[in-house]
């Protein structure tokens, strides 16, 4: 689906043309390099975030109960050591299905009488259902949902000249990208910032190989799932023919980056076209496709990277097994 932005609380859809696939441009220089790769923005388009919500709830994937501990039990003294007062603005982005998002916005309220919360993302149905979750809990929080690739239109952000802007980066999204992506986006977001303004980040951190393995490997499949769905994805809204049941999902820690690797692996000798972009791949015998990279921090590795972008670390909190960490920057 294309999806557009009509007014504020309004979504609309319609079906990809060969013109708006445009936005998919990035794909051919990403296909073709080696390895080849699937931008992780693709993800989440309405069944990616459905499925990740899924993956959410499994045993083996820990981050979001532990960031959402460190939200439920440690978001008001994040805000206190911030200094959190007046008209505050929250604006989430890759905001999913926002459910951990709803225990910060209580803390928020409790320091802020007047609320706006503009969750963005590029799953229209993942907002639609989180903002009408939202409106029906908080009946006094302005909701503005934004439909966008904030990776790409980060200047697009609507941010308040009159409130202070709190952005939410959670989930450890910062460590989908590769490292130039990573610095690259935090100069653009200083950049659109103001002095006033602060970012709440999540970052998963360097642990046990076995318990980052089994996260990205969960026995339900969910993980595979999700990753397999890319490629249904490009099929729908670019033409592709990729096939699904002739590529394996594979996960793996690489102890020289610091990361978790997600490749989908071809079974067989492929030639692969995308027919609205006007290209073709060539895959041979189990070649993978590099579909995301989730880099794991150190706090040291936390702190240089505020400090190489111009922000300031003014508070952080851990969960209680030290397996998560939720920065608040300035």
């Amino acid at each position: 689906m294309a999806v557009f932005w009509d007014s504020p609380g309004t979504l609309t859809e319609s079906r990809t043309t060969p013109h708006e696939a445009r936005e998919f441009e990035d794909l051919r220089e990403a296909l073709e390099g080696s390895p080849k790769r699937i931008p992780s923005k693709y993800f989440y388009d309405d069944r990616g975030s459905e499925i990740f919500s899924r993956i959410m709830e499994t045993p083996e994937y820990y981050p979001t109960r532990a960031e959402t501990e460190i939200l439920v039990q440690r978001s008001d003294r994040l805000l206190v050591v911030g200094g959190l007062s007046g008209p505050v603005h929250v604006v989430e982005l890759g905001a999913g299905d926002g459910r951990k998002t709803a225990h910060f916005l209580r803390a928020v309220q409790r320091y802020s009488a007047h609320l706006r919360y503009t969750p963005v993302d590029i799953s229209a149905g993942a907002l639609r259902e989180l903002s009408q979750r939202i409106k029906k809990e908080f009946a006094d929080i302005e909701v503005e949902p934004r439909v966008l690739d904030f990776e790409s239109k980060l200047e697009s952000l609507p941010l308040s000249r009159s409130r202070t802007n709190m952005v939410l980066l959670l989930g450890s999204s910062i460590g989908n990208w590769l490292p130039e992506e990573q610095s690259r986006f935090l100069r653009r977001l200083r950049a659109v910032l103001s002095s006033h303004d602060f970012l709440l980040i999540g970052f998963d951190l360097k642990k046990e190989a076995s318990i980052l393995i089994a996260a990205y490997n969960d026995a339900l499949g969910w993980t595979r799932e999700f990753n397999l769905n890319l490629l249904e994805r490009l099929n729908r809204d670019v033409g592709a023919n990729f096939v699904i049941d002739q590529f394996r999902h594979h996960a793996s820690y690489n102890p020289a980056t610091g990361a978790m690797e997600s490749w989908l692996i071809a079974q067989r000798a492929l030639t692969v076209s995308l027919r609205r972009l006007n290209f073709s791949i060539h895959l041979k015998a189990f070649e993978g496709i590099h579909v995301e990279t989730s880099w794991k921090y150190l706090p040291s590795e936390i702190e240089q990277l505020a400090h190489d972008h111009g922000f300031r670390c003014i508070a952080h909190r851990y969960d209680r097994l030290h397996r998560f960490r939720v920065d608040l920057w300035s």
